[in-house]
């Protein structure tokens, strides 16, 4: 293939307008090119990659063949440069262009010439390749010599308006090995950028800009707030050369003995090196005890990293422990780049703490390998908790904390912070700090301390275990409105009203309840969002569940289980709030930074179901004993991230979506390896026929199982969604089940009323899955919609009748939603989603399923098994007598034969599937056993077959029990 299949200059502004869309970086990263260094195609002004631009431009004039790679052509003058300039474009770069640039005057010599006289003499001797000068500030600007076209490098990102290209350089990204030597604020590891001026008045609008731009980005207005916050919480303190006795007992005296301890027990480990698992596992075991102990400063353990993170590594198995401990010893190596093996880190013990079902997995491991750093070297590296730096990052800069979808931005945002704040303590304040542990000490006091007047007493413990108290008298006798629970339990109602956090929030009100008709088992109050609920019986909402033995509170983050259960039934109902938590979770896995757990796994110590309830409801829950309550403050510190959690649930803003990063789905158990033999263990089929549909579906996408009633179509889809996978991984599976009332709403996107009458746009289940499975492409994921004849198909799919087809899956085919606004991406189905519907042919209620439909899926028959030798071993393996088996396997072969003749009436696909005669275990298979199914389960349907012949019906249920 070559370039000569490019033919329309529209294919061209379609790649270009992605490439605006998605940014450079992302652009070359998605089709897999490397940075233009000589040619680029210009348009309105701004320069554009050539060879990429026309790569992805063939792609975009040929869906069907997609675009180039950039092995396929190469990216010179008598390709590229032709092909573009042949199609109407001009293309800037190479020596005709340099050449033209030194005649036209305006080339890295003429750049230096208005620089200098704009700015003077640079601060650096002129070397060979780079000119450097330092604004008025402090920001420093290198100019690269001898080059036709004038690159000039700034540590900011310009305004578009003062650049035609930039390019961002980051961490250790190599750059013009200059700057290392002559630049010290350009060069790695610092973020610098490149930008490519092409005439002298821009090259001036850049200067004047960039001469104004200050060495700081903090907020000197919140500097000051917190500074006042620091002195007055620290008393007595100067500098930190003379901080006072307030500051060293309260924030450097344990850190300095965390210190030591973690150089004299964990870094004498590191120099041994490991010499095997059981090493590896010593210096985990090492590294915990050194958070874990209670230390002589202070007489407590360390508060840098929450103890349920601790927790969770030290709960690691034997496996888990050695993997961390391996990961451990590399970042505690020497590094030049201690950020990219915090990196490193993140991602490996990361997958360690997830593969053992820990929440948030990866904040745990940033920030036990964060402190691992700074306490190694506090001169160099500082903790990274996600709570201190989004508060920060907040208020110093009025920029978001990066999303959990990107660690390693997480890392640098911080380190950049901390380091900007180090120096503005040094150089504006005067205060001479010794290293990170004083910007850590300075902006925990300044951020956390700074709290409303409430939050320094302990209102709230005291008047939870008040109410604890008197519960526990009262509950003994029958329920009365006893005027000192009561009273207690007002009085913490309105306390709850009035902390900051929900003062905040106007839409939230607090409820009680101490039990109606009887004592509850489970006492609450609950924080309801008017929203989304008025009570606690639907919708979701925040909670303090009180366990039976009055010894816990988990303040939660719950679902109202009234309405699932009246709508689905208690199993059903129970299914569907740990699927929808299961949703949940993957929102806000945050949480996990502030001691959250994300899963149901909460003991209230009740027997009733309605109790037992509560749990599988339970979102994120948070135990906190009645003996030991947080101050109002502490409560303050938790109850925020959760009322925060809880407002993106209602709003539907997730912070990731509006970033344009995919969803981060947590899994909620661990997978399992799960291989053919798996599922054809107790399955009726050949392998032969499990493989061929398995073949099918890799390369249809999309199949349907169909049959009739009992062939095990909903047994067999599970087998084929965990072999394709190659894993038993619940959390990449989807089940919905389709119905007449079912719509493109539900599925896909739609608006849903609010309870102010208003309306919001809320996602389907199966937007959020695709979502989903975006976010971890290398593994396939499978979405399978039972009875999918059901629903009005046209109306459901919408615009993703096209979408799904197995051809058109990725990016490239993305669309517009019918809800989409213009600013929202276009949406695609990901080529690792898999759909697998089942279909009940004896359905009479269904219409024929239209073309649309099959043409995009592949459809597999499920036949009845009682003449496969597997279901003949499987009635002997059950102790079936052999009169029984003979009257199942002859006597409903017999009737399904009868059935599949019955082409006026009937057909093949009404005929009994086999699961009939498949109990769960434990279930006798004797005569009795037999009676039954024929009696209540397959009478009746054959009474729904035959319902103009009972009689008929009622001769082949006496042949099947073998009488006359």
């Amino acid at each position: 293939m070559s370039l000569a299949l490019l033919t329309r200059p529209e294919a061209v502004h379609a790649a270009m307008d992605e490439y605006d869309a998605l940014g450079r970086d992302a652009f070359l990263e998605k089709y897999g090119y490397r940075p233009a260094q000589t040619y680029f195609v210009v348009r309105e002004g701004r320069l554009y990659d050539s060879k990429a631009i026309a790569g992805v431009a063939v792609g975009k004039e040929h869906t069907d063949r997609g675009p180039l790679s950039s092995d396929e052509f190469s990216g010179g003058t008598s390709t590229v440069r032709a092909k573009l300039e042949g199609l109407g474009f001009t293309v800037f770069g190479g020596e005709d262009d340099e050449a033209e640039a030194a005649d036209s005057e305006f080339n890295s010599e003429r750049a230096f010439q208005v620089i200098q006289e704009a700015w003077g003499a640079p601060a650096e001797p002129v070397g060979k390749y780079l000119a450097v000068w330092r604004t008025a500030p402090g920001r420093e600007l290198a100019l690269q010599l001898e080059q036709g076209t004038p690159r000039v490098w700034v540590e900011v990102p310009p305004p578009a308006e003062v650049w035609a290209a930039v390019t961002r350089y980051e961490g250790a990204k190599s750059r013009h090995s200059y700057l290392r030597t002559h630049s010290e604020r350009l060069g790695e590891p610092n973020v610098a950028y490149r930008a490519v001026v092409t005439s002298p008045e821009g090259l001036e609008r850049l200067l004047a800009w960039y001469a104004a731009v200050p060495v700081t980005s903090l907020d000197a207005a919140e500097l000051e707030t917190l500074r006042a916050v620091f002195l007055k919480e620290m008393t007595g303190f100067r500098t930190f050369e003379q901080p006072g006795a307030t500051y060293v007992d309260h924030e450097r005296a344990y850190k300095d003995e965390l210190v030591q301890l973690f150089h004299a027990e964990v870094m004498p480990l590191v120099g041994r090196g490991l010499a095997s698992d059981e090493d590896a596992r010593r210096l985990t075991g090492a590294w915990v005890d050194v958070l874990s102990r209670k230390l002589t400063a202070g007489n407590r353990p360390q508060n840098l990293i929450g103890w349920q993170a601790v927790d969770r590594v030290r709960r690691l198995d034997e496996i888990g422990k050695a993997t961390f401990g391996r990961d451990l010893h590399e970042l505690l190596q020497d590094h030049d780049d201690s950020e990219a093996a915090l990196d490193g880190f993140i991602a490996s013990a990361g997958d360690a703490l997830k593969a053992a079902g820990a929440s948030g997995p990866a904040g745990i491991a940033r920030l036990m390998g964060s402190c691992a750093l700074m306490l190694k070297d506090p001169a160099s590296f500082h903790a990274i908790r996600s709570d201190l730096f989004e508060l920060a990052l907040r208020r110093l800069k009025r920029e978001p904390f990066p999303t959990y979808t990107d660690e390693p931005a997480r890392v640098r945002a911080a380190m950049a912070l901390a380091r900007e704040v180090f120096a503005h303590l040094r150089s504006q304040w005067g205060w001479a700090p010794k290293d990170m542990i004083d910007v850590q000490s300075f902006l925990w006091v300044a951020l956390k301390y700074d709290q409303p007047e409430e939050a320094e007493g302990h209102r709230f413990a005291d008047l939870m275990q008040a109410f604890a108290k008197r519960f526990s008298e009262v509950r003994m006798g029958p329920l009365a409105q006893d005027p000192e629970l009561w009273g207690v339990s007002e009085q913490l109602k309105d306390h709850l009203s009035e902390l900051e956090a929900v003062k905040r929030r106007p839409t939230i009100t607090v409820d009680w309840s101490a039990g109606r008709g009887v004592w509850a088992t489970v006492p609450w109050f609950a924080l309801l969002d008017s929203r989304v609920t008025r009570s606690t019986q639907s919708g979701y909402y925040i909670c303090f569940l009180i366990n039976r033995e009055l010894t816990r509170v988990h303040l939660t983050l719950m679902q109202g289980m009234t309405e699932a259960v009246s709508e689905h039934g208690r199993s059903a109902g129970s299914a569907e709030l740990i699927s929808r938590a299961k949703a949940f979770r993957a929102r806000m896995p945050e949480l996990a930074d502030h001691g959250f757990q994300l899963s149901g796994d909460i003991e209230l110590g009740a027997q009733g179901w309605r109790a037992r309830t509560y749990e599988v409801a339970t979102i994120a829950h948070l135990p906190l004993e009645i003996s030991d309550l947080p101050s109002d403050g502490e409560l303050a510190a938790v109850l925020e991230p959760l009322l925060a959690a809880y407002d993106r649930l209602i709003t539907g803003e997730v912070a990731s979506l509006e970033e344009d990063v995919p969803i981060a789905f947590e899994p909620h158990v661990a997978a399992t390896a799960y291989t053919l033999d798996d599922a054809l263990a107790g399955l009726f089929m050949e392998r032969a026929d499990f493989e061929r549909i398995l073949s099918v579906w890799r390369s249809k996408k999309n199949v349907v199982l169909q049959g009739a009633p009992g062939v095990g179509k909903s047994f067999v889809a599970k087998r084929l969604a965990y072999a394709l996978m190659g894993q038993k991984d619940p959390d990449r599976v989807e089940v919905i089940q389709f119905h007449q009332s079912y719509g493109y709403e539900d599925f896909i996107q739609g608006y849903r009323p609010t309870e102010d009458g208003g309306f919001h746009l809320q996602d389907g289940v199966f937007f959020r899955f695709c979502q989903k499975a975006t976010a971890n492409p290398a593994q396939p994921h499978v979405f399978i919609i039972d009875e999918i004849n059901r629903g009005n198909l046209s109306k459901i799919f919408g615009e993703l009748m096209l979408l799904i087809e197995h051809d058109k899956r990725g990016s490239e085919w993305g669309a517009k939603l019918a809800y989409s606004k213009d600013r929202d991406p276009a949406f695609h189905v990901p080529s690792n989603l898999f759909i697998l519907g089942m279909m009940n042919t004896a359905d009479r209620s269904l219409s024929l399923v239209d073309y649309a439909l099959r043409r995009r899926f592949g459809f597999i028959t499920l036949e009845p098994a009682f003449l496969t030798s597997k279901f003949r071993d499987h009635l002997h393996a059950r102790g079936a007598a052999a009169e029984i088996q003979r009257a199942i396997i002859e006597g409903m072969t017999s009737l399904n034969a009868a059935i599949a003749d019955d082409t006026v009436n009937l057909g093949a696909g009404f005929r009994i599937g086999h699961s009939f005669f498949v109990p769960p275990d434990g279930q006798s298979l004797d005569r009795a056993w037999f009676e039954q199914v024929v009696a209540t389960e397959i009478r009746p349907l054959l009474e729904e077959y035959w319902f103009d012949e009972p009689a008929k019906a009622a001769d082949w249920c006496e042949r099947l029990l073998g009488q006359p």
